[in-house]
């Protein structure tokens, strides 16, 4: 897939693009038969191979799986109503990587709108990031390789741990109990 979305807002990086395990699905596009021959709204495949250590092997390290199969979780128990992690269940179990723009490309209007249908809570660390558009410059400078890049999917797993971590939660409802949010 192609994401228009980059959750670091900017990397330094010398070409205009990188390849990441992430599917960040603000500002996405993929091809129509990745979608209806692959994608599974069920995870059915999750729930068969979770225990495996063929699963195991998708991650970079344990703290990246132990997030990931906990979201996957959330989304088998129907705790979160969700469509992307399946998304990304499909394009990791599949060993398929997203095109990521160097430099965030997209501004999400409606994150923590009241009528949103999943992201009526606003996410602060998303809104940083997600409120600045960047553009993208051309001629594009293309990577010279097909190459997952390794440290910029750690460091997005290290920020989607602490930005979804219990401690972040209770000062975000803490700050909006006192009305400063």
């Amino acid at each position: 897939m192609i994401s228009g979305y980059n959750y670091h807002g900017i990397t330094v990086i010398k070409n205009s693009y990188y390849f990441s395990m992430y599917s960040n699905i603000w500002g996405w596009a993929t091809w129509k038969d990745r979608w209806n021959n692959f994608y599974d709204s069920e995870m059915v495949k999750y729930q068969e191979i979770k225990n495996q250590k063929s699963f195991s092997n998708i991650f970079i390290n344990s703290d990246q799986e132990k997030f990931i199969s906990k979201e996957f979780d959330k989304v088998l128990d129907k705790s979160i109503n969700t469509w992307d992690y399946q998304w990304t269940f499909t394009n990791l179990i599949n060993k398929r990587l997203s095109i990521v723009p160097k430099n965030n490309l997209v501004k999400n209007i409606g994150l923590g709108h009241v009528n949103a249908t999943h992201t009526k809570r606003k996410f602060k660390a998303l809104l940083k990031t997600l409120n600045i558009r960047y553009f993208i410059k051309f001629p594009l400078k293309h990577p010279s390789v097909l190459r997952q890049n390794v440290l910029l999917d750690i460091k997005e797993n290290r920020k989607k741990i602490i930005d979804n971590s219990k401690l972040s939660k209770f000062v975000y409802l803490f700050k909006k109990l006192l009305k400063l949010n």
